[in-house]
């Protein structure tokens, strides 16, 4: 605040450039502030498109805002470090997510119960625990970036207590897409799997029709 400009450092990105953004810039993107990460070669193909959205008549723009069709949302706000958080390897020795002992996730389940050859699903958690012991669960949760990998199915090695879960359930249960939050390339992912996320990232769904 006071500055005509932001600073920005590329080093989490493996960019160790730095460069400036002029305040100038966010005030005519308003919502839109993630694309100051855009390069510069990038950045002015958005900006002419915003600008035509601005100045088109509603009827004949041809565009409508990601969230006329999705709903946006940001996953659970725990950083990495979190005491919430271990790894699958610390679940499988406490035993399995049903309460039952033993350290392998390959045991007979109920016929209605799929089991997923890696991890636990939460919806397969929710109908093999009763309602006294679901608080105690532990659920697959991916941390953002470094678990997103092109091509390949989403999988995290850690895990969340459900205790620290504060955003709706219902949420990480259902089919969404996962957007990288910061990052200077679109990097994002389906997960079908019931998988919790952090609040590096940005769920989406599609909205009722």
């Amino acid at each position: 605040k006071g500055h005509p400009y932001y600073t920005l450092r590329g080093e989490p990105y493996g960019d160790p450039t730095v460069r400036t953004v002029l305040q100038s810039l966010f005030l005519r993107q308003p919502r839109a502030e993630f694309r100051y990460l855009l390069s510069n070669e990038y950045g002015p193909t958005f900006e002419r498109l915003q600008a035509h959205m601005n100045n088109a008549p509603g009827s004949s723009c041809g565009f409508a805002p990601l969230s006329h069709f999705l709903s946006i949302s940001r996953g659970e706000e725990l950083g990495m470090k979190s005491p919430y958080l271990i790894h699958e390897k610390t679940v499988y020795s406490r035993g399995d997510p049903c309460g039952r002992p033993g350290m392998s996730p390959y045991i007979q389940l109920p016929a209605n119960v799929q089991m997923s050859m890696e991890l636990w699903s939460p919806s397969n958690m929710d109908k093999c625990m009763d309602n006294d012991h679901k608080p105690h669960a532990w659920y697959p949760v991916l941390r953002g970036g470094k678990d997103l990998r092109p091509y390949q199915t989403p999988h995290s090695a850690w895990w969340l207590a459900r205790e620290a879960i504060s955003k709706p359930l219902e949420r990480y249960l259902s089919p969404k897409l996962l957007v990288v939050k910061s990052t200077n390339r679109l990097q994002a992912t389906l997960d079908v799997q019931g998988q919790v996320a952090l609040q590096t990232l940005y769920l989406l769904h599609l909205r009722a029709r």
